[in-house]
């Protein structure tokens, strides 16, 4: 299938881009939204995703410390969940947390519970992939 020139709405109208974003708000609490990063045009292949996060609520119920420079009055987006926290880089819990939302969108596009029509690399040969991780600040 060729590569189809894709907007925001048609991106976020589709079923695989609402199903990653309702399991990562069901699994993980404090995922506030999902949305997309930039021209999804850009790459032949790969739409980049961004989720809005609220670092305290994740460092509360997943048990990790915050980084210093993590404060409720200051907005950041990294492209790294480690980032925010103290934790290194071979903590397992926040390993787990990075991998598990990092395969997700994989996952989902191989379900044989998805029929092909509503596959997002069916409509357009592209996959999604989560890029940024975002703190909007105290405000949600």
């Amino acid at each position: 299938m060729a590569n189809c020139e894709l907007t925001e709405e048609m991106i976020y109208d589709n079923y695989e881009f609402k199903l990653l974003k309702k399991t990562l708000k069901k699994s993980y609490k404090w995922v506030k939204d999902m949305v997309l990063d930039g021209d999804p045009n850009k790459y032949d292949t790969i739409v980049f995703l961004e989720l809005i996060i609220n670092p305290f609520e994740c460092a509360e119920i997943e048990g990790l410390n915050l980084s210093w420079y993590i404060r409720k009055d200051i907005p950041c987006d990294y492209t790294s969940l480690f980032v925010y926290f103290k934790e290194d880089l071979t903590n397992p819990k926040l390993l787990k947390i990075n991998k598990d939302i990092e395969t997700l969108p994989y996952k989902l596009n191989k379900s044989l519970h998805i029929p092909d029509e509503y596959r997002f690399n069916k409509i357009c040969n592209k996959i999604f992939n989560v890029s940024k991780f975002s703190y909007i600040g105290e405000n949600f």
